[in-house]
């Protein structure tokens, strides 16, 4: 599952979603439900952290309730049919019965692009943002890639000033209030794939993508993207 669902399951509808759970992440927001699930009563076993390096105040936070955290390492299989029992660091097998997983963060561009709005690649984030605004369309804050709800707001009133500018309207720039930003820190590490049992993983749990279907989509000559500029015009890139 994925470790942002599990905090919805909690904070929501005061579900827990396991009593035995192991979280395995790419970045920092994966500490969030690793530390809401355990103040909740679950046992969180461990956090399996694929980044050399973890922030201290996640280490410590984890510390004080009894989870381990494993710098550099990944889990590349689980055990179990009817459901998960076990998921495997190494030669080592942890018992669980719940995965959450965390890969970090995409902005939804869907409606973005259905808008013939262009994409680029940033290496940064290490995902497709919006390349720029269109004359009738603004994206902010999520959407256009800006972490935080500092950050989120400050993008929200530039993307309307931009909107009222296009009709024709000013408008002064409203103060924002103070706040402080939810500790997802960097944007993590980027792992497209973990050693684990064949081509069986799955890339994308929404659709239930495996590398697998991957294989065959390049296989079948899907390698470059399709771009459409802003007036509508095919181009590839």
């Amino acid at each position: 599952m994925l470790a942002g669902s599990a905090r919805t399951y909690l904070n929501r509808f005061g579900v827990l979603a396991g009593r035995e759970v192991v979280v395995f992440t790419t970045n920092d927001s994966a500490y969030l439900a690793a530390t809401e699930l355990a103040d909740a009563g679950a046992r969180v076993r461990a956090v399996i952290d694929a980044r050399s390096e973890v922030p201290a105040h996640w280490r410590d936070a984890c510390a004080a309730r009894g989870t381990e955290v494993r710098a550099g390492r990944v889990v590349s299989g689980t055990s179990g049919a009817e459901r998960i029992t076990g998921v495997w660091v190494g030669d080592e097998e942890i018992g669980c019965d719940l995965l959450l997983v965390s890969g970090g963060w995409n902005p939804a561009v869907a409606l973005f692009s259905q808008a013939r709005g262009p994409l680029r690649y940033d290496s940064a984030q290490s995902t497709f943002v919006p390349a720029g605004a269109l004359d009738t369309v603004r994206t902010a804050g999520a959407a256009s890639g800006v972490a935080g709800l500092a950050g989120a707001l400050s993008d929200g009133v530039d993307a309307a000033l931009g909107a009222l500018s296009a009709l024709g309207r000013t408008a002064s720039r409203v103060a924002l209030p103070a706040v402080g930003d939810e500790p997802v820190g960097a944007p993590g590490a980027v792992l497209w794939r973990v050693p684990g049992d064949g081509d069986s993983q799955f890339v994308d749990l929404q659709r239930d993508g495996t590398v697998t279907d991957v294989l065959r989509a390049t296989g079948a000559g899907l390698t470059d993207p399709v771009v459409f500029d802003k007036e509508g015009s095919r181009r590839d890139g």
